[in-house]
């Protein structure tokens, strides 16, 4: 089991606690937690979201050894669905031209407290060596879908 602490920024971060399964944690970091030794592969500031629904804004790919990273953020812009667990939860995110760059799905991504209407919470998911591929890849420029199952 491994637990990641060492991630970016001030707030709520996904914690790893085995390989299918992410907890959003509301918790803060400090600067001396941050991930000191990582090597960025991808860095957005714009982007679109689309309306009633649960969003997914990919800010950062970064790697730090064998394990790639992506930096998000869940927004949900519905009127009355909050999001607590999000069951088979799948993303696959794809180079300029294309071709995969990585496919992973997490058994189950809990959000404890849930994701209300109209908020957005930071997530950080690890991506083991074996579900990425960067070789040959051009990631000046990304896309990426995700599926989810949700009750």
């Amino acid at each position: 089991m491994k637990i990641y602490k060492k991630i970016l920024g001030f707030f709520a971060l996904a914690v790893l606690l085995n390989p299918n399964t992410l907890t959003l944690d509301a918790s803060t970091f400090s600067k001396e937690d941050q991930i000191q030794n990582k090597e960025i592969l991808y860095d957005i500031t714009a982007f679109t979201t689309e309306k009633n629904t649960l969003n997914l804004i990919i800010n950062q790919l970064f790697k730090e050894d064998n394990t790639l990273f992506i930096d998000a953020y869940f927004l949900n812009t519905t009127e009355n669905t909050t999001f607590e667990n999000l069951e088979n939860f799948n993303i696959s995110v794809y180079d300029t031209n294309n071709k995969e760059v990585l496919n992973k799905t997490f058994k189950s991504v809990v959000i404890p407290k849930g994701l209300p209407p109209q908020h957005g919470r930071r997530i950080l998911f690890p991506i083991e060596n074996e579900f990425f591929n960067l070789q040959e890849k051009d990631l000046s420029k990304l896309s990426y879908k995700f599926t989810f199952d949700y009750n």
